[in-house]
């Protein structure tokens, strides 16, 4: 019983461990240098935040970019203008709350970075999630047009071969003799 699931659990690690590979992998490479980058940026500008908290503070912003632009480029629907009013919401909601906050003034050289590295991101996964779309599409064209050429092709001569193996079974059967390949 179990050696007919190995086969479908092979099959879900392979699809795990591809799309970990095609689109989890770059999608976090892409915000993690990008805020590594952006937060170098804030740290040589001599920004009282540190590099460390810069970096982690875009990196969230990063992350939340990539995410939803992979979610947008990857399903089918009419979503991406939903992502993009969204990400635009929280961008100018939060730019009106973190520069009129006069505490938070030793983070406003670090909230057009993390902005741009929203924005940056977002552009990122929707390209990676358009392309894993894409290939997901093509390879179930290519299933679809395999499966019209076996049942085009090979159904009418697997149907044609197992007819003479009845038909000679059904002459030998009528002579009385055993036939070895009828049963």
């Amino acid at each position: 019983m179990s050696s007919v699931y190995f086969p479908l659990i092979r099959e879900f690690y392979a699809s795990v461990a591809f799309g970990l590979v095609t689109l989890v992998a770059p999608a976090l490479f892409v915000a993690v240098t990008l805020a590594a980058a952006m937060a170098w940026l804030v740290r040589a500008a001599g920004a009282r935040t540190g590099f460390l908290l810069s970096f982690v503070f875009i990196l969230a912003f990063a992350l939340v970019g990539v995410v939803s632009g992979a979610v947008a480029g990857w399903t089918l629907e009419g979503i991406v203008g939903a992502v993009l009013a969204a990400v635009l919401g929280m961008v100018s909601s939060l730019l009106a709350y973190l520069f009129g906050k006069e505490t938070l003034r030793a983070w406003r050289p670090v909230i057009p970075l993390a902005i741009a590295a929203l924005l940056i991101s977002t552009l990122v996964g929707l390209v990676l999630g358009g392309s894993r779309r894409s290939q997901v599409m093509n390879q179930a064209d290519s299933i679809a047009r395999e499966k019209a050429e076996f049942e085009r092709v090979y159904l009418p001569v697997e149907a044609q071969r197992r007819s003479a193996i009845m038909k000679r079974c059904i002459d030998e059967s009528a002579n009385a003799t055993e036939a070895a390949d009828c049963g």
